[in-house]
């Protein structure tokens, strides 16, 4: 069920110009299905992360789970931002509700995904109606492993070499360089060499805590949080679903304390933030790679009790 044996899976894949796909993972349907859209995190490709394949498997009928690769997907994330992911989620949803407008869509973020899921339906790039050019609105979103990059940069990587990178970085974007990369001689292996702006490093691990990715730090003040879960559209469905034992997550935290917090300034802007977001997924690592079959089982189980309101 977790996905850590070769298999064999029948899909479509959707490609929408110049450069998404949307792979179907769940059985083929004889009848439009509702949409969950898979985004993964940072270098994540199709099956870097296995959970997707065993919950497709296990989704109502009427319900279909599509992982959507987006042009930053993979090793192209540190020349893109969350502005660039958002556009191009929206392009994937205008397609697939074609000739379908009433189909019910759930973004489901896994780690940086998250920042993905959240961006879309609270920023004011675009906006939440159905005309042309604005964003569509989805129902609901699922923020699984929804960790901080700062933090765990912060816990990672030598602290002068983090200082030194938000020294460049900085400096670039005074300069008006904030689209070159880092020197790889600085970063070092923080991101496996792969070309990281100024402008997407700033937004990941500015220390100030105001980068445009930095949703999800503990330490985030509640004007900040207010920016984002503050600023849902009435009525859009939420699930939290984070790791109880998430190799990202630095040991002092106390991930159920922030998530309220999440969650109050959510319900204040009226969305509907599932009874299950507050419980950690006990034994789960980041991505459930490699996990028993049991914390998937529990995985699937609340995304299914999720979707399952969503059918209300």
């Amino acid at each position: 069920m977790t996905g850590s044996h070769p298999s064999t899976h029948q899909s479509t894949i959707h490609y929408i110009p110049p450069c998404i796909t949307a792979v179907s993972l769940s059985p083929p349907r004889d009848f439009p299905t509702n949409l969950v859209l898979w985004i993964g995190g940072l270098f994540d490709t199709l099956g870097h992360v296995s959970y997707p394949f065993a919950l497709a498997q296990t989704l109502p009928a009427n319900w279909s789970l599509l992982q959507v690769t987006l042009s930053s997907s993979g090793n192209s994330w540190g020349t893109k931002t969350l502005d660039d992911d958002v556009r191009e989620i929206a392009a994937v949803v205008r397609y697939l509700r074609e000739g379908q407008p009433g189909r019910k869509v759930v973004l489901m973020g896994h780690s940086t995904g998250c920042q993905d899921a959240l961006h879309y339906v609270s920023s004011s790039t675009g906006s939440s109606g159905e005309g042309p050019g604005e964003r569509p609105r989805v129902q609901g979103i699922v923020l699984q492993a929804p960790v901080s990059d700062r933090e765990a940069l912060v816990e990672k990587m030598d602290p002068e070499v983090y200082a030194r990178c938000n020294e460049i970085a900085q400096r670039f974007v005074e300069e008006g360089r904030q689209d070159d990369c880092l020197p790889v001689s600085v970063l070092g292996d923080v991101f496996e060499r792969i070309g990281v702006t100024a402008r997407r490093w700033l937004s990941l691990a500015s220390p100030d805590g105001l980068g445009q990715d930095d949703m999800f730090s503990s330490d985030l003040p509640d004007e900040r949080l207010g920016k984002t879960f503050g600023k849902i559209p009435q009525g859009t469905a939420m699930l939290f679903l984070y790791s109880g034992s998430d190799e990202h997550v630095p040991k002092h935290l106390k991930p159920t304390v922030f998530m309220g917090k999440w969650k109050t300034h959510a319900e204040n802007a009226g969305a509907i933030v599932h009874p299950d977001s507050l419980k950690l997924l006990e034994g789960a690592t980041h991505n459930l790679n490699g996990n028993p079959q049991h914390v998937v089982a529990e995985l699937c189980t609340r995304m299914n009790r999720f979707l399952l309101l969503l059918d209300k």
